[in-house]
């Protein structure tokens, strides 16, 4: 009877041989550019945007939990693949080499931690159905694009992606679940000099949304600590 092992063996290598018949110099140039979406320039630059974004509109906590998530993804990677020493696959040339090991895909993983964090971000801020659901399909496609294009260029058996992708979820799932009484704890209220120095902001915010100023996205999210 054949082992669970060498039937996930079986299945990677033959994944690996059917995805090299799909090769070609367009498909090939596209899928390093989705890969490079799941890759550390990527992910630093990104972050770093998102959370200066929700920092600028009086989100910090949120801010906060969401850079924790992405290094946290980024760390938790690394030390399987050092617990695991897979090797990488080596049918064929691949187009995309790494020095590491190859289990779990850090690639699929940080897309998962970042794209599905993302989505965690909007759906904590505003209750508007189609923002959601934008942000759930854009954020699925990137996390399938992603895994897909780490098999497409030889970088990862198909297990891996899987494996990546499962990490991703595990630990944005715990790390969200951890956070949540830090983001839900109502902010302290300024106090003397500082309140009153803040008064003349909240008034200036309140005349701008009066007058219909306020960008229509953020005029449709809730109120958070920062």
């Amino acid at each position: 009877m054949t082992s669970l092992r060498e039937q996930l063996v079986g299945l990677d290598r033959r994944a690996t041989l059917e995805v090299r018949r799909l090769h070609g110099p367009v498909r090939d140039r596209f899928l390093r550019r989705v890969s490079f979406l799941g890759g550390p320039r990527f992910m630093i630059s990104a972050t770093i945007a998102v959370a200066a974004v929700l920092i600028a509109f009086g989100h910090g906590r949120l801010a906060a939990v969401f850079g924790g998530a992405v290094l946290g993804g980024r760390a938790l990677s690394p030390l399987l693949k050092w617990r695991f020493r897979r090797a990488r696959p080596d049918l064929w040339p691949a187009l995309e080499t790494e020095k590491t090991h190859s289990f779990p895909s850090t690639h699929s993983t940080m897309g998962v931690v970042f794209f599905g964090g993302l989505s965690t971000v909007v759906f904590r801020l505003t209750p508007h159905p189609a923002w959601r659901a934008a942000i759930l399909i854009v954020s699925v496609i990137a996390i399938a694009a992603v895994a897909f294009s780490r098999v497409y260029l030889g970088a990862h058996w198909l297990s891996d992606v899987a494996g990546g992708v499962a990490l991703g979820l595990l630990w944005l799932f715990l790390w969200t679940l951890a956070c949540r009484p830090f983001l839900d704890r109502p902010a302290t209220p300024p106090r003397g000099r500082a309140r009153v120095l803040l008064l003349p902001l909240a008034d200036s915010s309140t005349d701008r949304r009066a007058n219909g100023h306020s960008p229509r996205f953020f005029a449709n999210i809730r109120p958070r600590a920062a």
